[in-house]
């Protein structure tokens, strides 16, 4: 097994063990009947879907932001070519 790989599930890892102490504090705190376990996993499991899905929705926004920028850029540019070459001609 690579190494590198530690870099990214380590902190899986621990979102997701947060997210379960949360969910099974709750569980017990409120005082609900049956397994808190499973409301541990699942809060675990939600926890690191957000913190996975929202940065990388953020990301992809910059990203389509930015490349409406370029394009906004270059077509600017090939505006104001435009209109130097008429100028001249």
């Amino acid at each position: 097994m690579d190494v590198g790989i530690f870099v990214f599930l380590v902190p899986a890892l621990l979102v997701v063990v947060l997210g379960y102490a949360l969910g099974y504090s709750a569980w017990v705190a409120i005082g609900l009947g049956g397994n808190p376990e499973v409301a541990g996993w699942l809060t675990g499991l939600a926890l690191l879907v957000g913190v996975t899905w929202l940065p990388l929705r953020w990301l992809r926004r910059r990203a389509r932001r930015a490349r409406g920028r370029a394009a906004d850029a270059a077509a600017a540019q090939l505006r104001a070519e435009a209109r130097r070459r008429r100028g001249r001609g």
